[in-house]
C-alpha cells in the first residue's frame, strides 16, 4: 500500500493542493525574477538572432580578449569604426589605407598625416621629406630641409651657400651678401656697398666711394680736347661740366 492510499482523503488532497502552491511559487518567481542578473556562460555562447542586445541606464560593456566584429557598426560618444578600419572620432578619421592617415578636421585647414606617402598636409601647405611645399602651379614655393634652398615661384631662389647667400632670379641677376658686402649683379654690371666701400661697376669701368674719396676705373685716356668737358665742384660741392675753353685750356 502507498503512503497516498494509507493517508486520509483530507490529508492527500492537502498534499496536492501544497504541491500545486509550490509550483506556482515558483512560477512567479520567474516571473518575476531576474534570473540572468548573476549569470555566467562557461565554454559555451549567447547567440542572438535578429534581436537587438540594449544596454541603458549607464550600463557597461566591459570585458578583456580579442574583440572580432565583422561588418560596420557605430557606437554612440562621436566615434564610430567604419568600412576598411578607418576609425573616426569626433573630426578625427584614423584609417590603414594606403600605408595608414591621420586625418583632422575639413576643408582649408583640415590636417592629413599620410604615412605611406610621408607627408603631412594642411590646406595648401605639404611636407613632404626634407621638403616644405606651398601652394601650387607658378606660384609654389619649395623649401629643402636638407640644402637651404628655397625656390619661390618659376623665377626666384634663394640659395645659403651661393655668395654667402644670395636670391637668385630667373634672367641671371642676383641679390646676395657675403662678410665683405651686400650687392646685386646682372650679367657684367653690379653694385656693391661694403663697410667702407661703395662700387658701381659696369663692365671694366667702376665709380668706387669710400670715405677718403671718389675713384673712376677705367676711364678712357684720349689724345685731343675737343668736344671734351671738365668737372668741377662749386662751394656747394655741386658737380659741374666745364669747358676747355672756361678752364683756359686750348685745344
Amino acid at each position: 500500500m502507498t503512503n497516498l492510499e494509507r493517508k486520509p482523503m483530507s490529508q492527500n488532497l492537502n498534499d496536492v493542493v501544497g504541491w500545486i502552491k509550490d509550483i506556482f511559487y515558483r512560477l512567479r518567481k520567474l516571473e518575476s525574477g531576474s534570473f540572468l542578473e548573476n549569470a555566467s556562460i562557461s565554454d559555451g555562447r549567447l547567440r542572438l538572432i535578429r534581436a537587438i542586445l540594449l544596454l541603458e541606464g549607464g550600463a557597461l560593456l566591459k570585458g578583456e580578449g580579442t574583440f572580432d566584429w565583422t561588418g560596420p557598426g557605430s557606437i554612440a560618444g562621436d566615434w564610430e569604426v567604419l568600412g576598411g578600419g578607418v576609425i573616426r572620432v569626433g573630426g578625427v578619421l584614423i584609417s590603414p589605407i594606403g600605408g595608414g592617415r591621420i586625418m583632422i578636421g575639413q576643408g582649408p585647414v583640415g590636417i592629413i598625416l599620410d604615412g605611406g606617402a610621408g607627408t603631412l598636409t594642411m590646406g595648401n601647405v605639404r611636407l613632404e621629406g626634407n621638403k616644405i611645399i606651398v601652394g601650387v602651379g607658378a606660384n609654389q614655393i619649395v623649401i629643402d630641409g636638407a640644402t637651404g634652398v628655397a625656390h619661390i615661384g618659376t623665377s626666384m631662389t634663394l640659395d645659403p651657400s651661393t655668395d654667402g647667400g644670395a636670391a637668385l632670379f630667373s634672367n641671371g641677376s642676383k641679390l646676395y651678401s657675403n662678410p665683405s658686402a651686400i650687392g646685386l649683379r646682372n650679367g657684367t654690371s653690379a653694385v656693391t656697398v661694403g663697410d667702407a666701400l661703395a662700387t658701381l661697376l659696369a663692365g671694366s669701368k667702376a665709380v668706387q666711394v669710400s670715405p677718403d674719396a671718389v675713384s673712376m676705373l677705367g676711364i678712357r685716356e684720349v689724345d685731343s680736347l675737343d668736344g671734351i668737358k671738365l668737372l668741377g665742384l662749386t662751394n656747394t660741392n655741386e658737380v659741374v661740366k666745364i669747358s676747355a675753353e672756361a678752364a683756359g685750356l686750348t685745344a
